[in-house]
């Protein structure tokens, strides 16, 4: 049973997500609202909360003031958190980029709450260990490994990659700062296994799709109405030893020419939607490397060796 902040005033969130719980039947996470900054703060302290929910968009509560309070106090920093917001007039980039240095696992445009929340608290509660146990023991573990096998749900998988980048600040193998870029670049990587791998869908496919207004959400959606396509997953691992992680991203699909797209992407507008994951990767790891068909990429990601990590008192 895991226990849930929502750090909300807008009673319409609220009643979104407690709809969302009902019809899923998902009653194993007591929730409790808080809008008021103090009561946040104590039950932060005090209560321990598994998961946050925050909702970046509520004019009520000012969030900048509570994460300033959470970057003071090293005890706070072991709960994942969703964030919510209003993608009518927030960006989601610019909100990631804001939080880089906390566990900011998903964030969810207030569209999605209802079909995305309850999936969203289930992963993460069923892997809590990795974001909060380990920062009681991991000093005694100097080898680990982890995987995930995760389906065609592109809103899903900054999930499972920020649970593995937080298992490596939270071992001090990463700084905090770099955590947010780590955690985009995988999960670029694991959408192309799922957008180009298992749904087929073409350089020339995706660019005319964008520019008619859909995204690739929508796109990897229309293509899992096939069956057998829906059920392909990625079978994402890591293996951390003291001195560097091994990433490995895998998919079902029949691979591609790793050589062709990295031409396409040499010659494409740096700001494109294509090839952001082989870049972003590239510039964030050790080594990059595909087997032969072009199914399977590894990233290998050197610790920072400067990084200082104390438990807290």
């Amino acid at each position: 049973m895991g226990f849930i902040v929502l750090i909300n005033s807008d009673q319409q969130i609220k009643e979104k997500i407690e709809t969302a719980f009902r019809r899923d039947r998902c009653f194993d996470f007591p929730m409790v609202m808080i809008a008021n900054e103090k009561r946040i703060l104590e039950s932060l302290n005090f209560d321990l909360p598994e998961i946050i929910i925050l909702n970046y968009g509520d004019p009520k509560v000012s969030y900048k003031s509570v994460i300033d309070q959470v970057r003071k106090d090293s005890w706070l920093h072991s709960f994942g958190i969703i964030g919510l917001y209003d993608g009518s007039r927030q960006n989601e980039q610019d909100l990631m980029e804001e939080m880089k240095d906390l566990n900011v696992l998903v964030m969810l445009d207030y569209t999605r709450i209802t079909s995305h929340i309850v999936k969203s608290v289930k992963i993460i509660a069923e892997n809590w260990q990795l974001i909060y146990q380990k920062e009681l023991y991991s000093h005694f573990m100097e080898h680990s490994t982890g995987s995930f096998s995760i389906d065609n749900d592109i809103l899903a998988v900054s999930i499972y990659s920020g649970i593995a980048v937080t298992d490596l600040v939270q071992k001090g193998y990463l700084k905090s700062e770099n955590k947010m870029h780590l955690q985009l670049a995988l999960s670029e990587l694991i959408v192309n296994g799922i957008e180009h791998g298992h749904c087929g869908v073409s350089y020339d496919e995706k660019t005319e799709a964008l520019q008619n207004g859909k995204s690739v959400i929508d796109i990897v959606a229309e293509k899992c109405m096939d069956p057998i396509i829906a059920a392909k997953r990625v079978n994402f691992e890591w293996d951390s030893s003291p001195e560097r992680t091994i990433f490995s991203i895998r998919d079902e699909g029949e691979g591609f020419d790793v050589s062709k797209i990295k031409e396409k992407i040499d010659d494409d507008d740096p700001l494109s939607q294509h090839g952001r994951g082989i870049i972003m990767a590239e510039a964030f790891s050790e080594s990059i490397a595909y087997n032969d068909i072009g199914n399977q990429v590894k990233i290998t990601v050197k610790h920072d060796e400067s990084v200082v990590r104390k438990t807290p008192e």
